[in-house]
Formats: C-alpha cells, structure tokens, sequence
C-alpha cells in the first residue's frame, strides 16, 4: 500500500526483497543432526528390508500393515520435501499451463505476485 499504481505494475524492475543467506563457518557446523538423520533412514531400510520379508512369509498382517504404512508416511514426508524445494518451478509452470490464454503481461503480473507473496504462499 505504500507503492503508488504505477510503481506496484513495473515489470521492468524487480520490486523484491534479496534473499537472506546466512553462511555458517567450519567451527560452527553442526554435523550431528545429519548423522542422527542417516542413522535413522539406516535403521528404517533396513527394518523394512528384514521385517516385511519375514512378515509376509509368517502371515503376519499387522506387522506387514504396519511396515506399509510406514512407508506411505516417508513417501508423504518426501514429496511434501520435494514440493517445498520445487515450489517456484511449479508456480512457474502453472501459470504457463493454466493461464496460457492470458496476455504475456498478465501471466508476468501473476508471477511476480506469487514471488512478492513466497512468504504467505
């Protein structure tokens, strides 16, 4: 609301905000939460690399419906992951594909709104 019409609809200029990047130096890296992380994708693998042969071959349902649904929770958690990093290919993407009738101003109108907006999008 501070902008006046004409400076809020340049598209000759980018009217964003940098982004903030904070570089952590030798001493301060933190390994220990990467560690944690592949120990536990470790014991998962091979949970389910022991467990839902054995489940199968034992009849035993539970465990194997469990096993199942643990993987359907890492697949969930690795795609909303993957979502999160590819959000602005997407954005881009959509407004290509869904709005391909639409004036090439507009389809820029309407992404320099979703990168204006990343924060609450």
């Amino acid at each position: 609301m501070r902008k006046s019409l004409n400076e809020a609809l340049n598209i000759g200029r980018a009217q964003t905000s940098g982004t903030v990047v904070s570089i952590v130096g030798g001493n301060d890296a933190k390994i220990l939460p990467y560690v944690l992380f592949g120990g536990l994708c470790v014991l998962i693998g091979s949970a389910i690399y022991i467990l839902l042969p054995q489940s199968l071959l034992a009849l035993n349902l539970q465990l194997m419906l469990d096993i199942f649904f643990m993987i359907l929770l890492g697949m969930i958690l690795g795609l909303t992951l993957l979502a999160v990093n590819l959000r602005g290919l997407v954005e881009t993407i959509m407004v290509y594909v869904l709005l391909f009738w639409e004036r090439s101003s507009m389809r820029t109108l309407l992404r320099k709104n979703l990168i204006a907006h990343k924060k609450n999008n």
